[in-house]
């Protein structure tokens, strides 16, 4: 996908206009929507936990979770990928990377 394809995706623009300073905060608020209908339960993102310890999850949960951050942010994850989907912390910084990595294709700033 080329630079300008992305800049055609709304929430992928709506994803990187949050650099502003927020990102981690929208990560945070968007991972834990993502992870609370998940896990049918509240799940507090900003507390580094392990989602198979506390959460039981499986491969299927994981697989849900990678779908559901595809569809949100616009992104393409690699299914060798879900292994960085075990912790929250590890989600968001996953995220937050990614993200970055784009913006900086998108931009030519680094």
């Amino acid at each position: 996908m080329t630079g300008s394809e992305y800049k055609g995706r709304p929430h992928l623009r709506d994803a990187l206009a949050v650099f502003g300073g927020a990102m981690d905060d929208q990560i945070t608020e968007d991972l834990r929507a993502i992870l609370s209908e998940v896990f049918a339960e509240q799940v507090d993102p900003g507390k580094d936990v392990s989602l198979i310890d506390k959460y039981h999850a499986d491969d299927f949960d994981l697989a849900e979770i990678m779908v559901a951050l595809e569809n949100r942010f616009g992104l393409d994850i690699p299914d060798e990928d879900i292994s960085y989907f075990t912790g929250t912390a590890a989600i968001s910084a996953y995220l937050s990377r990614r993200l970055a990595e784009i913006d900086t294709w998108i931009t030519g700033k680094e």
